[in-house]
């Protein structure tokens, strides 16, 4: 699905450090190692129809531990989230106060799993949770918080179980935030004229999110948001701010496009981030952080 070009990239020249490669690249590569070299593979089947599962979710998540959750009807309990461990199965979210599950599914490395479902109390409302179906946690309820239930996006989850996302609020201003349950903590946000609207959202365990947004200039980029402290404050109350840096250079040929589109992010604890850009109709992917 992902596609690029096989030309060299040049080194971006504000100092981020960017990796394109092409699928084309990928595919004829791997074609010639399949040709050297043959691997067994073991192939392990998580959930079907012959378990009483239908409507199996498109995008699946898996942890470190070979855990996978996922979002099916099953025939005794309808559509739900559920846990895949080492042959067992459990139901992580399922009833009737819940129904229209998200289909992007979180899982961190504890088992813990952050999803999505609209409330069956009202027609326009829903919920970001986390759950190891011991437990439920909600993180947010978008009408309690203003927000647009229709248009609330994805959740991420790391592995203290802090979740970001991104929701429009109903006179249609948008932000992003991190929840654990309690207050939520406003990350970026349109009203600071900055940013005119946001993607979903990606956070690791060191405080860092990375995020793609649209400009105020319509142009769009990949950033990281990351937490400091304000040194000029005592130490023991010292506040922490957001800061949010570009990894995108528009003085790179690669994300000169005005017409530059992103998909949503990923970022792994070293605070390196990969995404798929959609330059003039030619998709590449690349990684880059905001080292200088």
């Amino acid at each position: 699905m992902r596609t690029q070009n096989q030309r060299v990239m040049q080194p971006v020249l504000n100092g981020t450090a960017l990796i394109a490669a092409t699928l084309l690249f990928a595919l004829s590569a791997g074609m010639a190692l399949g040709q050297a070299n043959k691997f067994d593979c073991a192939f392990v089947n998580v959930a079907d129809s012959t378990q009483g599962f239908s409507g199996l979710s498109q995008f699946p998540a898996i942890n470190n531990r070979g855990e996978v959750a996922f979002i099916a009807n099953k025939v005794s309990s309808g559509q739900g989230v559920f846990k895949w461990e080492e042959g067992r199965i459990k139901t992580i979210a399922s009833g009737s106060d819940l129904n229209s599950f998200g289909d992007d599914v979180a899982i961190n490395s504890t088992g813990v799993v952050g999803y999505d479902a609209a409330l069956t109390n009202s027609a326009t409302d829903r919920a970001i949770f986390t759950s190891n179906g011991s437990w439920t946690r909600m993180i947010v309820d978008a009408n309690q918080q203003g927000f647009l239930g229709r248009f609330l996006g994805s959740p991420s989850i790391n592995d203290w179980g802090t979740v970001a996302f991104f929701a429009f609020r109903k006179d249609f201003s948008e932000a992003v935030f991190t929840g654990n349950g309690g207050p939520l903590t406003l990350v970026a946000d349109t009203a600071d004229a900055t940013f005119s609207g946001f993607g979903n959202a990606a956070k690791n365990n060191y405080g860092q999110l990375a995020l793609s947004a649209t400009r105020e200039d319509e142009s769009q980029g990949v950033f990281i948001a990351g937490q400091v402290k304000d040194r000029a404050a005592d130490d023991a109350k010292s506040e922490r701010s957001w800061t949010i840096r570009a990894i995108t250079d528009p003085q790179n040929p690669l994300f000169a496009d005005p017409l530059a589109q992103f998909g949503d992010p990923v970022i792994n604890e070293t605070g390196l981030v990969a995404d798929v850009g959609f330059f003039s109709h030619h998709p590449e992917i690349f990684t880059g952080n905001t080292r200088r």
